[in-house]
């Protein structure tokens, strides 16, 4: 009992130090006074591949509100339902838009940086380069060029996930909504940013097109930390900023469910290796840890009785996410987000435990990634239903 005592006192511990880190790096990096931006100085790249329901309604969404800004796709050629999508949204639309078909794709190259290295000959002064399912924040967005124009740096987004309209759908949207405040915001507060966030980050097309640097990656599986660590390597700072992008992605099934998870927790694998610091490991990992750790205690000493209060814990530690991420993102999620932000928070050790097993394989859409000792990659066709 005295064990389960000091770990509840230690999650509980864990969760305002983050709570109050992310609170303070926000507000920190909040403007004031009104920039005006039409976005005429930026494109946007976005590799497309169909097989979410969402897709057509995320393009739209983003060429009506991007003002003037260009958008870039890029899709396979043997994609004939996003060849279909993304031509209709440019005919209805009448925008900027620049669909680039991309052949027979090496199976050694990373698909989604393939894609963005064909695009950006054609991107101008500055890109955004965001995943076919995101809904950007254009407003955020752009009156952050005036980082960009100052310094040589990358800005990356802040990722939420839109809710579903089925069981495994709100399981991901819980994991994803019940972490991103308390992981980019407070790693960023530590000053220890070493990764993108692919599905949004912003930056000077030279920057990447001096430093080739997806041609350097397009081998790479973990391509946001291998752009980071090059632009590390170059003193290019990485700004987490807290400009929002909203993620919507369909679940269909188990099998797609548990092959998404084990590629996030084999991305974070990649990371942590590297990246490991006794800061991160008491603000990321152990609080990860905590809430399995104290399920499992329950269980050992035979106290169900103390379920309830374990439950109600949690519960009230994801309503204060709620709460946090209501006033950041001006969303409103049903409350029903709670139970799947508990339920995730008991189910992430399990889903990192299968991440060790065969490290060395992921899924990935309709592809069957080998994963190499050196972090490069070979593609294999499997077909069905993307994950």
């Amino acid at each position: 009992m005295k064990l389960l005592i000091i770990i509840i006192s230690l999650h509980l511990i864990l969760y305002i130090l983050r709570f109050i880190m992310a609170k303070n790096y926000y507000y920190s990096q909040q403007m004031t006074g009104t920039v005006i931006e039409n976005g005429d100085k930026f494109s946007v790249i976005q590799p497309i591949v169909s097989g979410d329901c969402n897709l057509e309604h995320c393009l739209k969404s983003n060429v009506k509100n991007g003002g003037k800004a260009n958008f870039i796709w890029i899709i396979n050629e043997t994609d004939h339902e996003a060849c279909r999508i993304v031509n209709k949204v440019k005919e209805e639309t009448g925008k900027d838009i620049k669909i680039i078909t991309a052949a027979v794709i090496p199976k050694e190259k990373n698909e989604k940086v393939y894609k963005q290295k064909l695009a950006l000959p054609y991107a101008r002064e500055f890109f955004i380069a965001a995943d076919d399912d995101v809904i950007l924040s254009f407003d955020q967005l752009y009156v952050l060029k005036h980082k960009l124009n100052r310094q040589d740096c990358v800005i990356t987004g802040l990722p939420y996930y839109r809710m579903g309209s089925d069981f495994l759908t709100n399981l991901v949207v819980g994991f994803v909504n019940g972490n991103t405040l308390l992981t980019y915001l407070v790693i960023a507060r530590l000053g220890t940013v070493g990764s993108l966030n692919g599905m949004c980050y912003m930056a000077k097309k030279d920057t990447f097109t001096r430093l080739n640097i997806f041609e350097k990656t397009e081998e790479k599986l973990s391509d946001e930390y291998e752009i980071a660590k090059i632009l590390q390597n170059e003193n290019i700072e990485i700004i987490q900023s807290t400009c929002p992008c909203s993620v919507g992605t369909t679940i269909n099934n188990f099998s797609h469910y548990t092959n998404l998870m084990r590629r996030w927790m084999v991305f974070a694998n990649v990371y942590m290796a590297d990246k490991l610091q006794l800061s991160t490991l008491l603000t990321i990992v152990v609080p990860v840890a905590l809430p399995f750790l104290i399920f499992i205690n329950v269980l050992i000493i035979n106290n169900i009785k103390i379920l309830p209060i374990i439950l109600l814990i949690q519960t009230a530690i994801a309503f204060m996410n709620y709460n946090q991420r209501r006033q950041y993102f001006k969303i409103k999620e049903p409350l029903i987000i709670l139970l799947f932000e508990v339920i995730s928070a008991y189910l992430q050790p399990i889903h990192y435990i299968r991440s060790l097993i065969n490290p060395g394989l992921v899924i990935w859409r309709n592809n069957k990634v080998i994963i190499n000792k050196d972090g490069t990659v070979r593609y294999e066709k499997v077909g069905g239903t993307p994950s």
